[in-house]
């Protein structure tokens, strides 16, 4: 069968895993791709862009699919939904839908009529699986992870985990360099493992968790790559590609000491190249700083998001203390690597006076850049059921979360903007440039309040980013695209779906 893949705004390592698995089980697989430059996370004017959804759908339908598949986060859901509506219209092929949002609310997917097919959880045998009884003439029942339709009915099959992550065939990048080559070039993207040790209120693994559980899905969650299996993928694909950085987009990229030991020197030994990872306070001690240093760690991202230990504590389902947030800040400052904090503004319990703690801890506690994102509620996650039950959630506002009903990027506005939080935010983004004397004086002088409410993120980051560069021996201060290869990025699609 052919699988044509309706992708918007970002690569996809999923997607890529996907092909791999369907094309090792003699399927083939396309892409149809979206930059969305105007609604994304990288830049967002307030536009939806559905024409670019139905301009997918008609591109998807010229490759001639048997089946058009869908691997869409929570904020393209609506826009994924455009571009399978236009598939219907156009009388096409049957639809696939997986990812995060649809496995925790399988069942209101399968209300659609734009969707025929749903993945619960991880696709890399449950896609094969399904195109093979679709080839055959048979719906799908009793494949694993796969949820369909039939009249009133709605078949539910057992969702099971995979075992050995190393028996899985590398990730078809070639799918997304064929696209656009600075996808690969500027960074490398992969992932060791799946699953995150920790269910923080407000992530994806809480909400994933809790879907798993409902269901009686055995089997370990957090599952990890050998790092001979990690090392051999990163050194074939560097040799043929040629890329100069990786990006390791696990949730955690540290919290299995006793891996990272043995991991990191054979990275450094076989792939020997600058990389970007996501770390924990708690799981940063000299040891584990100094196996980063070593191994060429340029930047790191490490979630603080509030600085007061109690909401951290109660509402955020994280026992890290503020000390254990300054050691590690000062751990990977010493190891002379870039550091992107986040925090959360707007989270149930959180008042002004927090929110000026954290400009305030910002101010005291230098990093490469202190980044400050809106709370966004997602599908299934206790937060929500929290701010729902708090009031800050209404019944309307729940189900539009748990249908996909709205966009709500996090970096943009989220479910909790308001202006005299966004001038507190741009205070704290810009407390890098500033430093921390002048932004306390800010602070305290209340002077913060004639700055700007509009969205100081791209240009404060740029400037972060640019000054470590060229001043601080930061060569490759950057999380994926560099800011050269972002340029590149938005030139290139700019020329490709706005000029003639």
């Amino acid at each position: 069968m052919k699988v044509v893949f309706i992708r918007c705004a970002t690569e996809s390592l999923g997607v890529e895993h996907l092909s791999s698995a369907l094309k090792a089980r003699g399927h083939a697989a396309a892409l149809v791709y979206e930059p969305l430059l105007f609604s994304s996370f990288r830049l967002d004017t307030g536009g939806a862009e559905a024409a670019s959804a139905r301009r997918a759908a008609r591109r998807a339908m010229a490759l001639k699919p048997d089946l058009v598949a869908f691997s869409p986060e929570s904020d393209y859901y609506g826009w994924a939904l455009e571009a399978a509506a236009e598939i219907k219209r156009l009388g096409g092929a049957p639809t696939v839908f997986g990812g995060v949002h649809v496995t925790v609310s399988p069942e209101a997917a399968l209300q659609r009529p734009e969707i025929d097919y749903v993945c619960v959880g991880e696709g890399e045998l449950a896609l094969p699986a399904l195109c093979a009884a679709l080839e055959k003439g048979f719906q799908p029942d009793g494949v694993p992870n796969i949820w369909f339709r039939r009249g009133t009915e709605t078949v539910k099959n057992p969702v099971e985990l995979l075992e050995n992550l190393d028996a899985l065939p590398p990730p078809d990048k070639d799918l997304f360099y064929a696209e656009y080559p600075g996808f690969i070039t500027d960074s490398y993207s992969i992932v060791t493992g799946r699953g995150c040790p920790n269910a923080c209120a407000y992530c994806h693994n809480n909400s994933v968790r809790r879907k798993y559980a409902a269901l009686g899905v055995k089997g370990q969650y957090v599952r990890r790559r050998s790092p001979a299996s990690v090392t051999a993928e990163l050194a074939a694909a560097k040799a043929k590609y040629g890329f100069g950085r990786v990006s390791f987009c696990d949730d955690l990229f540290i919290s299995d000491k006793a891996w990272l030991g043995e991991f990191l020197p054979l990275y450094k030994a076989q792939v020997g190249l600058p990389f970007f990872c996501n770390v924990h306070p708690s799981h940063v001690d000299a040891e584990s700083a100094e196996l980063l240093r070593q191994a060429g760690c340029s930047a790191v991202t490490i979630g603080i998001q509030t600085v007061s230990e109690k909401l951290r504590r109660e509402t955020l389902g994280r026992a890290e203390t503020d000390g254990e947030v300054r050691r590690a800040l000062a751990l990977l400052d010493a190891a002379g690597i870039f550091v992107y904090t986040n925090f959360i503004f707007g989270l149930p319990g959180q008042d002004e006076a927090e929110l000026k703690a954290v400009a305030v801890f910002a101010a005291r506690n230098p990093a490469g850049f202190h980044d400050v994102n809106w709370l966004r509620y997602y599908p299934g996650t206790r937060i929500a059921d929290e701010a729902q039950a708090a009031g800050l959630l209404d019944a309307a506002g729940r189900a539009a979360v748990e249908d996909g009903r709205e966009r709500r990027l996090y970096a943009h506005g989220g479910h909790s903007y308001t202006a005299e939080r966004s001038r507190l935010r741009n205070l704290t983004l810009l407390s890098t440039l500033l430093g921390g004397r002048l932004t306390l004086a800010l602070l305290n002088s209340g002077a913060w309040r004639r700055l700007p409410s509009v969205n100081l993120r791209a240009p404060a980051v740029i400037a972060a980013t640019q000054l470590a560069r060229l001043f601080g021996g930061k060569k490759n201060p950057y999380p994926n695209f560099s800011l050269s290869g972002t340029l590149r990025y938005g030139l290139h699609y700019f020329r490709r779906s706005q000029l003639p």
